[in-house]
């Protein structure tokens, strides 16, 4: 795995990309292994490839992914922005996902502590239902991400939908509307 996300990282420089994110739940599986081992396994893992991203301006960004997908490690941003502060290299840092904050009840509100870390926001919801439909407070999470300066990449998530010719320019209107 080391070696392909270096390759990763390789591909991502020559593209211009600034940003990967590790967010696959079955990469990310640890099986029948306890989170606090798998937290010491991985830290070493992500310490040892950080530099490779940073030596081509790339990051890997952890995502956390939330249990209503059955996933079992890092499934709070809390928990993955604790994980990239016990990584503390360039070259990891966090992707922020509003669809985790609506699945965990988490704050909208956003710590400075998190936003230093953040390099890649993804605009979604639970279940990655298409962004513009109803019910989440997207309004909240944006004012928190314009206020604190964050001024990296935005990218919406959303699963496939009916109406595909037309929810790539809603999703991007709904993002625009609340995020920039």
């Amino acid at each position: 795995m080391a070696d392909h996300l270096r390759r990763i990282a390789d591909l991502a420089s020559v593209l211009g990309a600034r940003a990967c994110v590790f967010g696959a739940l079955g990469l990310r599986d640890p099986g029948e292994t306890a989170p606090p081992k798998a937290l010491e396994i991985a830290r070493p893992f992500f310490r040892s490839i950080a530099p490779h991203f940073a030596s081509r301006g790339v990051s890997l960004c952890i995502e956390a992914n939330p249990a209503i997908y059955n996933y079992r490690f890092l499934t709070h941003t809390q928990q993955a922005l604790e994980f990239v502060r016990a990584v503390d290299q360039d070259g990891i840092t966090l992707q922020f996902d509003t669809g985790t904050v609506f699945a965990d009840a988490e704050s909208p509100s956003l710590a400075p502590e998190l936003v230093r870390h953040i390099e890649h926001v993804h605009v979604s919801q639970s279940n990655l239902t298409p962004v513009e439909e109803g019910g989440f407070n997207h309004e909240a999470i944006g004012a928190a991400l314009r206020s604190s300066g964050y001024r990296g990449w935005i990218s919406a998530e959303m699963k496939a939908t009916g109406d595909w010719r037309a929810a790539p320019s809603n999703a991007y209107a709904f993002a625009h509307r609340f995020y920039l």
